[in-house]
């Protein structure tokens, strides 16, 4: 009786022939050809990685809101932009840095009180980041204020305990020390940058061999003997 299962039929040697010469012919077919190199025989991800690495250009300030800002309908905000020092120590307590960078981001004469606040705040570092923005911004008005009051906090006892916010302060830091070696500033504007650099390399956050010393005073010549 005779199994359900089938017997593979016999090749013959003529088929077998054949068949092996395809297989070989198949082993020797030529593989695609290699995508060409990009120009210079760089890789393809460089353009990629230099567009990743460039630093994005600095926020602008938002500006009051339509209708004016909140703050100017609250005591403790109208009170500092009278000017009394210690209604502006008052506001920083108050408010705190993160109350304070709000109205750093009205303009005017509220980012002037508000950047006049920040050092007095105890958490004043968490500032730093976005007034390193706003100091490298193209702009004479509001620059030289945003780098007095980064200079004041960074010459200010640091934070106790653990950092702030310390990719902030690193931020601040490279600002301030791309303006002081912005030649092309008036020396004014260079020297509070500088000095604010400085304040950050007694802290450890910059070497201090990378700050420029051009606008230093020249060392008193000795006495002729």
């Amino acid at each position: 009786m005779t199994s359900g299962r089938l017997r593979p039929r016999a090749i013959s040697p003529l088929a077998g022939a054949l068949l092996g010469l395809a297989v070989a012919c198949a082993g020797c077919s030529p593989s695609a050809p290699a995508p060409p190199l990009p120009p210079s025989g760089q890789s393809s991800a460089a353009p990629l990685a230099a567009s990743a690495a460039a630093p994005a250009a600095p926020r602008p300030l938002r500006g009051e809101p339509e209708g004016g800002s909140p703050r100017r309908r609250d005591a403790r905000w109208q009170r500092a932009l009278a000017g009394d020092p210690l209604d502006v120590r008052a506001l920083a307590h108050a408010e705190g840095a993160s109350g304070l960078l709000e109205g750093v981001e009205d303009g005017g004469d509220i980012f002037h009180i508000a950047c006049e606040a920040i050092p007095f705040a105890d958490d004043a570092e968490i500032a730093l980041g976005r007034l390193g923005e706003v100091a490298l911004l193209d702009d004479a008005a509001l620059s030289p204020i945003a780098v007095v009051a980064i200079h004041r906090v960074a010459a200010g006892p640091p934070s106790r305990g653990e950092p702030l916010d310390p990719d902030g302060v690193s931020a601040a830091a490279r600002a301030v020390l791309a303006l002081a070696s912005n030649t092309t500033l008036p020396p004014e504007r260079r020297a509070r940058a500088v000095s604010a650099a400085r304040a950050f390399a007694e802290r450890g956050v910059l070497d201090p061999a990378t700050i420029p010393a051009d606008l230093d005073p020249a060392p008193p010549t000795p006495p002729a003997p």
